[in-house]
């Protein structure tokens, strides 16, 4: 998936987790922090760059699909982990 690429290229490392069976949503999820996880930690904005990015990547393939964030390294996570909706 093209999103988990531009992250990882980044210096994080993302994976496509979880699919739906309709393929109507997909998760990503990050277990490396691009920017590092206490630099995260220090700085939250960075989590919602990753969302932005991550949200641009998709929408350029999909039409009004959305991004939530479940879970970020910055707040204290295990991991980073997105759901993201793509409309019928």
């Amino acid at each position: 998936m093209t999103c988990c690429e531009v992250m990882n290229q980044l210096g994080g490392e993302f994976s496509v987790d979880a699919s739906d069976e309709s393929d109507a949503k997909f998760a990503v999820k990050g277990t490396v922090c691009p920017w590092g996880t206490e630099q995260a930690k220090l700085n939250p904005i960075l989590c919602r760059l990753t969302k932005g990015i991550i949200s641009k990547v998709v929408s350029n393939v999909y039409d009004n699909a959305r991004v939530e964030t479940l879970k970020t390294m910055g707040h204290g996570d295990d991991c980073c982990y997105f759901e993201v909706f793509i409309p019928n």
